[in-house]
């Protein structure tokens, strides 16, 4: 895939860093016995609904970082860094099981849809929490090459994701019109 490096910061890595030493549980070892694995990073975006019903994909905001670590065996954990404003990066969230494996095998087809593309691709994950969605998300700024989404969720498909969180977020909006 043609795509940008993924900028994170190097104070949210340390916390990231240091949450798993933390909190994986024992049988994969803790401190500094911790497991051989794999830590990747995502940028979180959010768009407000209103937006995202409009089709303004860029214009939500990034609001943490997503690090995914993988052991050996396919369990791993994912965890939340928000971006803490004048404080720096905070720890958000923490979480064990096979999230992380999902996120790795979405990029990796994610990487394969677009592979050959001229057009330079920024990986994100798309974080819809009040539709309860969640995407890999390329984004360009080609007006020619089309957003790809991959769906976190198993009941979205990934050709579907874009449209059910537009239809999601239109229901949302007229149930509650004021927020």
């Amino acid at each position: 895939m043609t795509a940008n490096r993924v900028r994170q910061s190097p104070a949210a890595k340390l916390i990231a860093l240091e949450m798993l030493h933390r909190f994986v549980p024992p049988k994969l070892g803790s401190g500094d016995n911790l497991v051989m694995g794999q830590l990747g990073v995502l940028p979180v975006y959010s768009i407000p609904m209103k937006r995202l019903v409009n089709g303004e994909l860029n214009k939500g905001w990034r609001w943490g970082w997503r690090y995914f670590w993988i052991a050996e065996h396919g369990l791993g954990a994912t965890l939340n860094i928000s971006r803490g404003g004048k404080t720096g990066p905070v720890f958000s969230s923490f979480s064990f099981g096979r999230k992380a494996s999902q996120i790795s095998k979405l990029l990796s087809l994610a990487n394969e849809v677009v592979e050959g593309s001229a057009v330079k691709f920024r990986p994100r994950l798309l974080s819809l929490a009040p539709l309860h969605l969640e995407a890999i998300w390329l984004n360009s700024d080609s007006k020619d090459e089309p957003e790809h989404f991959f769906s976190l969720n198993p009941k979205v498909s990934n050709a579907a994701f874009l449209d059910t969180a537009m239809q999601r977020a239109a229901h949302l909006i007229n149930k509650h019109p004021q927020s």
